[in-house]
């Protein structure tokens, strides 16, 4: 009988430190690959919520410089045309009628200088009014069209480039996320429960 009390007890001592040693296993396993799904879960959050955030951004600024565009492009060559046109109408009609009316008043001096300086005057002034509000309207059109499609080409170029720049980052980032986690569970288990793909 006394021989079998330190053989129980050391077998005592050597289950309770196996069942340690088993817990501690267990809870080493169980928190790595909790670590694991959280770190997985919040990469992929994060990167949707990045990604999302700034297409919104973009398409938004975007949106706004293409409707300012447009607006310009419609405003400002109806607006200088008829500023241009004005002034263009008042400056040679006061500038035809002076010279016409001293020119015509002083070789004929007559009823029929007057009139005829009056009517050319005023035709003339007509005539120059509407040929370069003409001019100026398909020069400013033409000007401004060829601005928005270069400025519509500069858009799309600088969208599609972000695009693929925020697409390789969050694929940097899943990766090194991927990477990390391998360095942080143990050898045994990188083999056997982790894809292949890195």
């Amino acid at each position: 009988m006394n021989a079998e009390a330190p053989l129980s007890s050391s077998w005592i001592l050597f289950d309770h430190f196996f069942t340690l040693s088993m817990q501690k296993e267990l809870s080493i396993f169980v928190c790595s690959h909790l670590s694991i799904y959280l770190s997985i879960y919040l990469s992929i959050y994060l990167s949707k919520f990045i990604y999302s955030y700034l297409s919104l951004y973009l398409s938004i600024s975007l949106s706004l410089s293409l409707s300012l565009s447009i607006y310009l492009s419609q405003f400002v060559p109806i607006y200088l045309s008829i500023y241009l046109s004005q002034f263009v109408y008042i400056y040679l009609s006061i500038y035809l009628s002076i010279y016409l009316s001293i020119y015509l008043s002083i070789s004929v001096c007559s009823y029929l200088s007057i009139y005829l300086s009056i009517y050319l005057s005023i035709y003339l002034s007509i005539y120059l009014s509407l040929f370069i509000a003409i001019y100026l309207s398909i020069y400013l059109s033409i000007y401004l069209s060829i601005y928005l499609c270069l400025s519509q080409f500069v858009h799309i170029y600088l969208s599609i480039y972000l695009l693929v720049y925020m697409l390789c980052v969050c694929v940097f980032f899943i990766k090194q996320g991927w990477q990390g986690m391998l360095l942080l569970m143990p050898k045994k288990y990188c083999n056997s429960h982790l894809p292949k793909f890195i």
